[in-house]
C-alpha cells in the first residue's frame, strides 16, 4: 500500500489532531475506506 500525500491527507491529518469523537470516528472511517 502505497501512501500519498495530497490536500485529503491533509485535512486527514488535521482532524485526527484533533481529539473528538467526530474526529476520531471520521478519521476511523477514512483509513478503512483507504486501507
Amino acid at each position: 500500500m502505497s501512501q500519498e500525500i495530497n490536500k485529503d491527507t491533509q485535512l486527514c491529518m488535521s482532524l485526527a489532531g484533533r481529539p473528538g469523537n467526530f474526529g476520531t470516528r471520521f478519521h476511523n472511517y477514512l483509513y478503512q475506506q483507504l486501507g
